[in-house]
């Protein structure tokens, strides 16, 4: 049985509840009904103008009803909703609602899709990033986050246009998956087709203290006139007090300067240290692992995971404690790691990118000291995605080298579990004499420091 004559009922369907979303917010009357239908065919036809030859204005008449049913029935499901956003740009008027109504009305077609699955990963916008990123109002009070643009919209007068095309913005960058997969986004539109829910993307699906942070990013970089910003700061964050929205203004920027993504030959250095190399295919081997170095989800959470696999035999490896040498010294090789792995293998990968960003060890160390030969197979572990993904020798072998570093007390990976637990038990962390551990200051100057993936 085919399924389209059920898709195309069901796309029937969302067409006549998005008229019907228009008329209850008082776009439309229910008897200009049919005036909008005809409106949406002369959309679709101005779209799609350069494809079709002599298209001559639809004109509305009580006494076409049939032909107008007929021709916008014929109106292709995307064509549609995007003529309905292109109508709304027309239409909607700036009256501090105009978000909260885009939103509603296009709540109506928004679709799945089943060529994609949803992201089965934590949202990376979850996390909160300043003190003040969440509001500070009485419960219930709170903004939402069509309410947060619509009145910076109102407080400074802009075009309805431009508060749709920061809502897009806003939702295409919440839409992107972890691996980098994102919706599709037209600029100037607040439309969002797709992304990493499996759907197309709304505006009550973006946390609201990243829409709050994007928001005081806009008024601080996008705004020119002074009495322009403390409009806006005072309409969409009436929450805080001028000097609370002075420090939440520099947190923000200090944040987004973090987690500018590196150059490439940055990242290049982070594996070989800086050594050149001249072999055309060895530096193409070298960029390919920088690369994919970037795209290592370092955020995740590093708690140990008791049990999740057992070390089948023992591989053994070079030096955990100096870079460069062969074999485990005698201490080394007296620790007894045991055999119950207990990290997953997208932890194994944050913590390679983590610990040869940290510490004086380039990913070429860390790669000989497990015996890897050649940076292809390591390149290859660091793009799969997914804790049971991964070539299992090479997961084997890195799980052992920061196992035997975490037993004999030496860095690992900054704010790791373990590492914070013997800090507040009065412990000392090793630190290398050899310079093995390298911190670099932060804007924030406490010595840390955060990468993200590039999106």
């Amino acid at each position: 049985m085919s399924l389209y004559p059920l898709i195309e009922a069901r796309e029937a369907e969302m067409k006549n509840q998005s008229i019907t979303k228009l008329i209850e917010n008082g776009l439309i009357s229910e008897d200009r009904r049919m005036e909008f239908k005809c409106d949406m065919i002369n959309y679709e036809n101005k779209r799609l103008a350069h494809m079709r030859e002599n298209t001559r204005p639809f004109r509305y008449s009580r006494h076409r009803h049939q032909k107008i049913e007929e021709e916008f029935k014929r109106v292709h499901f995307y064509n549609f909703i995007h003529c309905v956003d292109d109508w709304l740009k027309d239409h909607l008027r700036n009256d501090g609602r105009c978000i909260q109504i885009y939103e509603d009305v296009m709540s109506a077609v928004c679709r799945s899709d089943s060529r994609r699955e949803p992201d089965s990963k934590p949202n990376i916008r979850e996390r909160i990033e300043t003190p003040f990123s969440v509001s500070r109002a009485a419960p219930g009070s709170a903004k939402s986050n069509a309410e947060l643009i619509d009145a910076l919209a109102l407080a400074t007068g802009m075009k309805t246009r431009s508060a749709m095309s920061i809502c897009g913005q806003i939702k295409w960058s919440d839409s992107i998956a972890r691996k980098g997969i994102s919706g599709s986004w037209m600029g100037g539109s607040g439309f969002v087709s797709g992304g990493r829910l499996g759907r197309d993307h709304m505006l009550s699906d973006v946390p609201n203290h990243f829409v709050r942070d994007r928001l005081v990013d806009y008024i601080d970089t996008q705004l020119e006139e002074e009495d322009q910003k403390e409009a806006a700061r005072n309409a969409v964050f009436s929450d805080l007090s001028p000097a609370e929205m002075e420090q939440y203004s520099v947190l923000v920027a200090q944040k987004i300067k973090e987690k500018q993504p590196k150059e490439l030959s940055e990242l290049a250095k982070q594996v070989t240290g800086g050594r050149e190399i001249k072999n055309q295919h060895e530096r193409a081997y070298m960029f390919d692992q920088a690369e994919a170095l970037e795209y290592v989800d370092i955020e995740i959470d590093l708690t140990p995971k008791p049990g999740f696999a057992t070390r089948r035999f023992p591989l053994g490896c070079g030096s955990v404690y100096e870079a460069g040498q062969p074999r485990l010294t005698a201490v080394e090789a007296d620790v007894d790691i045991g055999s119950d792995i207990d990290r997953d293998c997208d932890q194994i990968r944050a913590m390679i990118v983590r610990f040869t960003s940290e510490t004086e060890w380039t990913v070429d160390d860390f790669r000989r000291a497990l015996g890897i030969q050649g940076r292809p197979k390591l390149t290859k572990f660091l793009r799969d995605d997914g804790p049971n993904k991964g070539d299992r020798v090479i997961f084997e072998l890195a799980w052992e080298f920061f196992k035997r570093r975490e037993l004999l007390g030496l860095h690992t990976v900054e704010g790791s579990k373990d590492e914070s637990e013997d800090e507040s038990e009065g412990g000392d962390i090793l630190q290398e004499s050899s310079g093995n551990t390298k911190k670099r200051q932060s804007p924030g100057g406490d010595g840390t420091r955060k990468r993200v993936r590039k999106t």
